[in-house]
């Protein structure tokens, strides 16, 4: 697919320009061409939590709380008493 070519001029053309306004733009149009490849847009990942229950521990400290990571991992939620 030529957008997927386009799409690695694009990150080179970003690693190396140095004015920061110009890589905004680069990084725009490379996610218009990433969501253009995708056939469906993700709202909600499995480490999104909505809801919060102050019942529960085993939370990850602030510092490394992400939507990447998540706020705890199912391994070390617990009840509290």
């Amino acid at each position: 697919d030529p957008r997927e070519t386009q799409l690695d001029a694009l990150y080179s053309r970003g690693r190396t320009e140095l004015d920061f306004k110009k890589r905004v733009e680069i990084g725009y149009r490379m996610q218009e061409i990433e969501a253009s490849l995708l056939p469906v847009i993700y709202i909600a990942g499995p480490n999104y939590h909505p809801a919060w229950n102050n019942r529960l521990g085993g939370e990850h400290p602030d510092a490394i709380i992400s939507s990447i990571w998540g706020s705890r991992e199912v391994e070390l939620t617990y009840i509290k008493k």
